[in-house]
């Protein structure tokens, strides 16, 4: 379920029936870039540190 700002997201699921056991939000890329040569050894140092 995705909500909107200022909304009282746990009233609507109690309304609705729904009781989650947890949550978390999930930031996905819109675009993704494979990386190869030399900048996939210059991004995997920057990610090992």
């Amino acid at each position: 379920m995705v909500f909107a700002p200022g909304i009282d997201e746990a009233a609507l699921m109690d309304a609705a029936g729904l009781n989650p056991e947890f949550g978390e939000v999930t930031m996905k890329p819109e675009a993704e870039t494979e990386l190869t040569g030399d900048d996939a050894v210059k991004m995997q140092k920057l990610l090992e540190k």
